[in-house]
């Protein structure tokens, strides 16, 4: 079944989705896909060169005439002359300037995989192939194996120390008349000839499950995309939410036409990954597709997308259409952008910034709704509308769901013209506050690092699970009563009284722990202490009464937030750290409600 699902053309979802879904009820659980980056833990595709930073222009000062005398923030590691390198329709480039082009300071073009990934990726031998005449190297940590290589294909023996600052595969020429290009990149492993959606690390991993022969990735058919152990963690996932992967929260797309193409060298457009492959993904593990259209898109990219949906989406699934993310949350810059908006549109509104700013971002939405079913005759569109939420702010939501600067223009309050209110109900985040720093830092001079003060903060329960108070129940910033978990049950609550007199079932596009290090001069001592809580075995405990929450709370879908990332200054969001972090608590707890607890609201169906 996983081979018929994945490896069709990319053209193919509609059969692709059939073949992945079985008639079994869908589990309730969904799951944010990690931010595509180059140095992202996660590892989608097994064509790694789509992953890459994209194409670096490069010199070398010892050698290359002019490698000097560089614009403000350039260098000879990245000239800053992109936009001066000839590529053709693909991305790949045509010509390399000559030794003596004084008019640009560029002679070789290069790109750089796993930097920054803290070694995650497997060390071991690669396979690079690629069309056309010219000539690769490769360094920093991979080594050209020249017994092993020959013209059009590489072997190359990568490592995964992070002193080694990740892999660059540099073109230092290239012939006019045949580029280079079409250059893909193999990881070790592939997987066994009767089912090449399961991962097989060696041939002795086939013959041990009697599966066929090996068969490595090198050899998968020409469409296949995605790497089999990604797909093994996906499957079963009710929803994939890809707002990391469309660079949501600073999308400069804005027309169908400017989004990112499908078939190009490397997926670095500023937009993030096409919507073709969000799509291909969703269809070959059977997911819906949860999509966030740019905040700046047009009318025209709307129907661009129902256009698509209606060619492409499998038959039995549904595509869940937000509109950008957060737009209320001032962290984020398209805040600024939202409330300019709004205020153009309503120059006479005595509303607050914020509450004027979600006021046009519900009426949009509403909108670009309206206008991606449009691809279907009504009432039958397969596609749900999402308005966005703030969970710890009721007044927030009540008006985003009434819209009250737009109802008269939509005829009737928002919450009329969309499917679903979401919200993204974190526990923990207030331990970050700087009003609780003080009392959180000495929690670091404990032996265990803090852990045992995290978890009496989240679960109100010592290590042997006796009840205790918070010890940050009553402070300024945290809870008045209860800790990080009955908080988050509040906002559930309060959520759901919310979305149930117009008749809106209650999603979570977002959600789990929140634990980031305070600013200041402990940051990497709050690395350790938010990673070891991460990893201890009763952040399963609080995923576990997390989940049970959110349904008692009669919260319906929820995709967590997310599916692979380390710990770092920025938060420890992943439920894994990295591909074979298989007994993370997080996502043992995660994988289990997937598996065994069915889709729990009414009419949910498969």
């Amino acid at each position: 079944m996983a081979l018929a699902c994945v490896c069709l053309a990319p053209g193919s979802l509609k059969a692709a989705g059939q073949a992945a879904t079985a008639p079994a009820p869908r589990a309730g659980i969904g799951l944010n896909l990690a931010p595509w980056e180059y140095h992202s833990t996660d590892f989608p595709l097994v064509d790694q060169f789509k992953r890459s930073t994209g194409w670096l222009t490069q010199c070398e000062p010892s050698r290359d005439r002019g490698c000097s005398g560089f614009a403000s923030g350039a260098s000879a590691w990245d000239t800053g002359e992109r936009a001066q390198l000839a590529l053709d329709a693909e991305g790949w480039p045509l010509r390399l300037p000559a030794a003596d082009d004084s008019g640009v300071k560029f002679r070789s073009a290069a790109v750089l995989l796993f930097n920054g990934n803290g070694g995650a990726h497997p060390a071991g031998r690669y396979v690079v192939t690629y069309e056309g005449r010219g000539t690769l190297v490769h360094d920093l940590a991979g080594r050209k194996v020249a017994a092993e290589s020959r013209p059009g294909r590489d072997v190359v023996e990568v490592g995964n120390r992070p002193e080694d600052g990740g892999w660059r595969i540099s073109l230092q020429a290239t012939d006019p008349a045949q580029p280079l290009r079409r250059i893909r990149v193999f990881p070790p492993g592939g997987a066994c000839a009767s089912d090449l959606g399961s991962f097989a690390a060696t041939p002795a991993d086939c013959v041990a499950r009697r599966a066929g022969a090996f068969v490595p990735f090198e050899k998968f058919p020409a469409h296949w995309r995605w790497h089999p152990q990604y797909l093994q963690d996906l499957r079963g996932m009710r929803v994939l939410r890809f707002m990391g992967w469309g660079h949501t929260n600073a999308s400069p797309v804005t027309s169908w036409a400017s989004r990112p193409p499908l078939d190009t060298a490397v997926w670095d457009h500023p937009g993030g990954v096409p919507v073709e492959a969000m799509l291909d993904l969703a269809a070959a593990v059977g997911a819906d597709p949860w999509l966030n259209l740019p905040l700046r898109a047009d009318d025209g990219y709307a129907r661009g997308l129902g256009q698509l949906l209606r060619e492409r989406l499998p038959a039995g699934r549904t595509a869940l259409i937000e509109h950008a993310n957060e737009p209320w949350n001032e962290a984020f810059p398209i805040a600024a952008w939202v409330q300019q908006a709004a205020r153009a549109k309503w120059p006479g509104a005595s509303a607050q910034p914020v509450a004027l700013g979600v006021n046009w971002q519900a009426w949009r939405a509403a909108r670009l709704c309206q206008l991606v079913k449009s691809a279907w005759a009504p009432g039958v569109a397969p596609v749900k509308c999402v308005l966005n939420g703030q969970a710890a702010n009721p007044d927030l939501l009540k008006q985003t769901l009434g819209c009250p600067l737009a109802a008269a223009e939509l005829g009737g309050p928002c919450a009329r013209h969309v499917d679903a209110l979401a919200v993204a109900p974190y526990f923990g985040g207030y331990l970050a506050s700087p009003a609780l720093r003080e009392t959180t830092r000495t929690w670091l001079a404990d032996a265990d690092g803090g852990v045992d003060h995290v978890f009496q903060e989240i679960l109100g329960a010592d290590r042997r699970g006796a009840a205790v108070r918070p010890p940050l129940q009553g402070r300024a910033d945290a809870p008045r009563e209860g800790g990080a978990l009955a908080q988050a049950r509040g906002w559930m609550q309060q959520a759901h009284a919310l979305a149930a007199p117009p008749g809106l079932p209650l999603w979570a596009y977002e959600g789990g722990q929140h634990l980031t290090p305070p600013a200041g001069e402990d940051e990497a001592r709050w690395v350790r202490l938010i990673q070891a809580a991460n990893r201890d075995p009763r952040m399963g405990v609080a995923y576990e009464r997390y989940l049970s929450d959110w349904r008692a709370s009669g919260g319906e879908l929820i995709v967590l937030y997310h599916h692979m990332a380390a710990a770092s200054k920025w938060g420890a969001w992943g439920l894994k750290e990295h591909p074979g972090d298989a007994q993370a608590p997080k996502w043992q707890v995660v994988r289990r409600w997937r598996d065994s607890q069915p889709c729990w609201w009414k009419g949910c169906g498969t």
